[in-house]
C-alpha cells in the first residue's frame, strides 16, 4: 500500500486565485458526479459508479462543449430543468384537460425553490425526474386510446416513448426504478 505525505494536502494553498466558492469549484455532490462527466468525456474509468452512467455521460457533453467549468458541468442540469416546465403542462393538461390548471402547475413548479436549486447544481438529480415526467405524461395519454377508436399501431407510439422514457430514468439514476414500478401499476390496471 502506498501512503503520500500528508503535508502534500497543504503545498498548492497559495496557488489558488480568491476564495473557493460555487463560482470556481464543485460542491456537494457535484464533487464526484462533475468529475465523473469529465471522466466519461476523457474515456477513463469512471470514478463514480453508485448509480447507471447515463446522466454524468449527459453532463459530458456539455463539458466537452463548454470545458470543465462550472457553468459546463451545471449547464445539462439547468436544460433539464427548463425542460421540466413544458413537460408539467403537458402532464397537467393530459391530466386535467384544462389549460388554467396546466398553466397553474407548471408555474407552480417554475416557482418551487427546491426545483430552481437541484436543477442548477450538478447533480444527475435532474434527468430522471424530467424522463420520469415524460414517461408518465406519455403513459396517461396511452392510457385514454383505445384500440377499438384508434388503430392499434398508433397505441404503440404512445406506449414506446413511455417506455423509452422510463428506460433514460433508469439508465440516469435508480430511482427510476420507482417511476417503472408506478407505470407498471397504470399499465396492468
Amino acid at each position: 500500500v502506498y501512503y503520500s505525505d500528508p503535508a502534500n494536502l497543504f503545498d498548492e494553498q497559495d496557488t489558488l486565485e480568491g476564495e473557493p466558492s460555487w463560482w470556481n469549484s464543485t460542491y456537494f455532490d457535484e464533487i464526484y458526479h462533475a468529475r465523473t462527466a469529465f471522466e466519461h468525456m476523457e474515456g477513463t474509468n469512471a470514478y463514480e459508479w453508485t448509480h447507471p452512467p447515463l446522466g454524468k455521460v449527459i453532463m459530458s457533453w456539455f463539458v466537452g462543449l463548454f470545458g470543465m467549468t462550472p457553468f459546463g458541468w451545471r449547464f445539462a442540469g439547468a436544460l433539464c430543468g427548463i425542460l421540466m416546465l413544458p413537460a408539467m403542462y403537458l402532464l397537467a393538461k393530459q391530466l386535467t384537460k384544462r389549460t388554467d390548471m396546466a398553466f397553474v402547475a407548471m408555474m407552480l413548479m417554475t416557482l418551487d425553490c427546491m426545483h430552481f436549486t437541484q436543477t442548477r447544481i450538478a447533480t444527475i438529480d435532474s434527468f430522471p425526474v424530467l424522463f420520469m415526467m415524460l414517461m408518465f405524461l406519455f403513459m396517461a395519454r396511452y392510457m385514454k386510446m383505445s384500440f377499438y377508436h384508434q388503430r392499434l399501431r398508433d397505441t404503440f407510439v404512445p406506449l414506446a416513448l413511455s417506455g423509452l422514457f422510463m428506460g433514460l430514468a433508469i439508465a440516469s439514476k435508480w430511482i427510476g426504478c420507482y417511476g417503472a414500478v408506478g407505470l407498471a401499476v397504470l399499465f396492468f390496471a
